[in-house]
């Protein structure tokens, strides 16, 4: 690659990330939580069942574990937000029956 691409492919990358930093985009916590604790947190908050799926996501600008979990003995999936610093749950939503 010529010294002229190479500039020009630095300087792409610097504005973008400047522009990702203007636009608020945040990068997730260091976790206290891992991913598997935060699953076990919404099985028990939701007295047992399955993880559907997990995933880290925003919830306004703070970041959380969203957990969807099979309810044991229901045909429901609940939503379960999971504070990754502390382990809170933050709260439960229903998220529809299960498909």
């Amino acid at each position: 690659m010529s010294y002229l691409r190479t500039l020009t492919a630095v300087a792409a990358f610097a504005a973008g990330a400047g522009c990702l930093a203007a636009a608020g985009a945040q990068t997730p916590p260091a976790s206290q939580v891992t991913k598997s604790a935060a699953e076990k947190i919404a099985l028990k908050a939701v007295g047992g069942g399955s993880v559907q799926s997990e995933r880290m996501g925003l919830r306004g600008t703070e970041h959380v574990y969203s957990v969807d979990v099979n309810v044991k003995g229901k045909d429901d999936i609940e939503l379960v937000n999971v504070d990754p610093r502390t382990g809170k749950v933050l709260d439960i939503t229903y998220a529809g029956p299960r498909t």
